[in-house]
């Protein structure tokens, strides 16, 4: 993986780093692990993250040849995949080894940066239209809000739709303060986002905007995520 890729979309605060290793906690989700960026990749799963300590806790490393690179310090690059999200970082030490009568844990810091990659459109979640999930969404150049109906979500972003042709007309990269009416948990969830494409549909007289999350809280990308989570199973359902 060369480093000049998708350097937008790597994370570098704690907070976002934070949010992935307990989305992948808490989904059980495996890891994969490739020590000095070459050779055999070896299996693990993260355990625990703590934010304040900026650390994370990974299960015993296997097959056992994963564990003795491990314990030797030998760096290695974190492989991952949650909902159709690509997660990778490298540059992981392992600074101390547990063992308990759980098993054997690793401890290691936060990685520099952490990749979160979406491709395209296909891991989005839509959202029914019966749900009802709505976005205010204002900002510094707009006189009045825009109400818009949530057409799909994802962990890094939403398609929505609103009636007739906005004024001003949405522009690239315009930074909205979006309140999202309601989740399924039964709360609005505010935060910010960034215009990515925007288009008036005259034949419908509808406007359908691209939006990207901002620097979202620790808490708010979860719940998030949580959402996404229960509309893909909901579709999963459905289907079946």
């Amino acid at each position: 993986m060369k480093d000049t890729e998708n350097k937008d979309r790597y994370y570098t605060g704690p907070g976002d780093i934070y949010s992935v290793f307990r989305s992948l906690e808490s989904e059980h989700a495996p890891i994969t692990v490739q020590f000095n960026g070459k050779g055999n990749f070896y299996n693990s799963l993260v355990v625990d993250a703590f934010f304040d300590k900026k650390i994370i806790l990974l299960d015993e490393i296997t097959p056992s040849e994963g564990h003795e690179k491990a314990i030797k310090r030998i760096p290695f690059s974190i492989h991952a995949s949650l909902n159709g999200i690509k997660i990778y970082c490298k540059n992981i030490v392992v600074s101390r080894a547990i063992d308990d009568e759980s098993g054997i844990l690793y401890r290691a810091s936060f990685p520099r940066e952490l990749l979160y990659l979406q491709r395209r459109d296909a891991f989005r979640a839509r959202v029914p239209a019966h749900m009802k999930v709505e976005v205010i969404c204002g900002g510094d150049v707009r006189d009045t809000t825009l109400q818009a109906r949530i057409l799909n979500i994802s962990a890094t972003g939403f398609l929505i739709e609103t009636s007739g042709k906005t004024i001003p007309e949405p522009g690239i990269g315009e930074i909205l303060n979006s309140e999202i009416l309601t989740l399924n948990d039964g709360e609005t969830l505010l935060c910010l986002s960034k215009v990515a494409h925007s288009r008036y549909d005259e034949g419908r007289d509808r406007t359908v905007l691209g939006c990207q999350f901002l620097d979202l809280e620790v808490s708010t990308q979860i719940r998030i995520s949580r959402f996404v989570t229960f509309l893909q199973r909901e579709q999963i359902d459905y289907l079946t």
